[in-house]
């Protein structure tokens, strides 16, 4: 029994010992680049990463650069153990984010991580509902039984 506990925090301490300790920095007064570093965070942490603000391993740095993006368009630059994150606006700061973390869930270790930028392709954004398609057909369903009663 106490040679399957010491196994147990051996394994909890080199857990701590390997992890790479990562620091998110970002402008804390931007409620939008607040939200993008809660989502990276989470997925840093489910993927093993510590969370530090001082002696990390990786930075990544999260900003607002709309002189060089365009609205809603982000670009993420790996520089060594910094990673930037640029949106040209706050919501680009979030897309940014969010495909950042979408990697790292993925599997994709933050040294592997691959620079590139997206823009939107629309200027506008719709909204989609999920209807199903049955509240048509009963719709549909109706027309025709009145239509039927109307005819005969």
């Amino acid at each position: 029994m106490k040679r399957i506990l010491f196994i147990v925090v051996f394994i909890g301490l080199a857990h701590l010992t390997f992890s790479q300790r990562v620091s998110v920095q970002y402008n804390k007064s931007l409620p939008q680049a607040a939200y993008a570093a809660r989502m990276l965070e989470k997925s840093l942490l489910e993927r093993g990463y510590l969370l530090k603000e001082t002696q990390s391993d990786y930075v990544i740095s999260l900003s607002v650069n709309a002189d060089k993006l365009e609205s809603e368009a982000y670009s993420i630059l790996p520089e060594g153990k910094k990673i930037t994150v640029n949106g040209g606006d706050e919501r680009g700061l979030i897309y940014g984010s969010l495909s950042l973390a979408e990697d790292l869930r993925n599997g994709i270790p933050l040294k592997a991580i691959k620079a590139r930028s997206e823009q939107a392709t629309l200027p506008f954004r719709a909204i989609k509902f999920n209807l199903p398609w049955d509240s048509y057909r009963r719709v549909l369903l109706l027309i025709w039984t009145m239509n039927d009663h109307a005819t005969s």
